[in-house]
């Protein structure tokens, strides 16, 4: 006869017990900490990779701008193996901009320059206006020159590895997550927004990315180091908000209504984003609450004596 303690359902009694477990110690979220691959990638097959993921519900990354694809461009011809050169801008008129492409050579001791060519063209379009040779060219030089307007096309045509870890981020963003103190790049991600680390998790391979995630179950421990980490930015968001306030107080001009709306609302979405941890973490967060109680006052009495004043 089995005894009391020994329950003649062994797989049943595991099931209550792993049920038991994890009603008493709940997933409160996700470690999270990703790497993306080298090099750039198709901005078409980087948006098709994102819509076929489900990742455009958390919002689709900008097209690149043609100012910043002009002077990606441009960057290429110090990129090749061959040559040592230089950019520098020295002229802007009326929306035209010219760079000297320098030459750099060291020999005995001394560094010598020399200009290359004079580049003008209209970033604001992305486009290259005229290209002056000042000097004779290498082969890899002449080869880079010339392929100069085909790199400022591509260049607005492909995220960059910088472009895509942005756009992670800022999904992350979105959903909550929160920058671990002391931890380097780990972010901690609310359970509410596992959608998105699902998506990330299964895209992964066609977006170049890597993810690790690692469940958090709810402990004391845990709960404490969010919370340290959401109480570091929250003060450093505080203060930042507080030096721009006091910084456009000290203008000449009065704040306008735009700009006490906008000092408000990146107040409110401070409180709002406490207020969600709050319920995540069950807890009062009261040194936080008195913090954003004393931001909250001391921003009213710059804005009310700001109105007093204009």
């Amino acid at each position: 006869m089995p005894s009391s303690l020994t329950p003649s359902t062994p797989s049943a009694a595991a099931g209550d017990w792993v049920t038991d477990l994890l009603h008493t110690h709940p997933d409160l979220g996700h470690l999270v900490w990703f790497t993306v691959e080298a090099g750039a990638m198709a901005q078409a097959d980087w948006l098709a990779a994102i819509a076929q993921a489900g990742l455009a519900h958390y919002g689709l990354p900008a097209g690149i701008a043609p100012t910043t694809a002009y002077v990606r461009g441009l960057r290429t011809l110090g990129q090749g193996p061959d040559t040592r050169t230089l950019l520098r801008r020295v002229a802007r008129h009326r929306g035209t901009v010219t760079h000297h492409w320098i030459r750099e050579t060291t020999a005995s001791g001394a560094v010598t320059f020399q200009v290359l060519a004079a580049i003008t063209g209209h970033p604001r379009t992305g486009t290259l206006t005229t290209v002056e040779r000042r000097a004779s060219l290498t082969a890899a030089e002449e080869t880079a020159l010339a392929r100069l307007p085909d790199a400022i096309q591509a260049a607005g045509q492909t995220y960059t590895a910088g472009d895509r870890r942005r756009q992670i981020r800022t999904w992350l963003a979105r959903v909550g997550a929160l920058t671990m103190v002391a931890a380097g790049p780990v972010q901690f991600v609310p359970t509410d927004a596992q959608g998105l680390l699902t998506a990330l998790t299964r895209a992964q391979a066609a977006l170049g990315l890597q993810v690790w995630t690692l469940p958090l179950a709810r402990s004391a421990d845990v709960i404490a180091t969010v919370t340290a980490s959401l109480d570091a930015e929250v003060t450093q968001k505080t203060a930042h908000l507080l030096h721009q306030l006091q910084t456009a107080r000290a203008a000449p001009t009065p704040l306008t209504t735009a700009q006490q709306t906008r000092f408000v609302t990146a107040f409110q979405a401070l409180q709002q984003r406490v207020e969600h941890y709050t319920q995540l973490l069950d807890d009062e967060h009261s040194a936080l609450t008195q913090q954003l109680a004393l931001a909250r006052t001391a921003i009213m009495q710059m804005l009310t004596a700001g109105a007093e004043e204009g």
